[in-house]
């Protein structure tokens, strides 16, 4: 199954967002652990468009979503500044106090060991990931 929708690039569009994520992964058979992993992937994402990418309110991200017993993929697509998260490779130290960690790039790792392929392009004016999680 594939269904494609745009959202507003409103921060109050997250649960709007994710609500749609959790139905689709729900359908593919994933457990509530790796929905829980997978909302969480695609939060890191949505906020970070939404805050660092220069996108306007009045703009609209896309999200392609396709779904079958073997796995969920979800493509995001949003014309903001080119960034490319997959060739973020800092490790942060997740054994560090709170006060002495370093703020950032947890997100991005955490998406990094939650989903099992990432892929990014850049098309014309529009950045693409595309997050795959396979169901076990």
């Amino acid at each position: 199954m594939r269904e494609i929708r745009s959202f507003p690039a409103k921060i109050t569009e997250i649960e709007n967002v994710l609500s749609w994520v959790r139905a689709s992964a729900s359908i593919c058979g994933f457990l509530d652990k790796e929905i829980k992993r997978i909302e969480l992937s695609v939060e890191e994402v949505i906020v970070n468009i939404f805050h660092y990418s220069g996108l306007k309110e009045t703009d609209s991200i896309e999200l392609d979503v396709r779904t079958n017993e073997a796995f969920l993929e979800i493509m995001i697509k949003d014309t903001g500044v080119a960034f490319d998260p997959t060739k973020m490779n800092h490790v942060p130290d997740v054994t560090a106090s709170l006060d002495d960690r370093v703020i950032g790039g947890l997100g991005i790792y955490l998406m990094k060991r939650f989903i099992d392929e990432i892929s990014y392009k850049r098309e014309g004016s529009f950045n693409i990931l595309t997050l795959k999680k396979s169901v076990s």
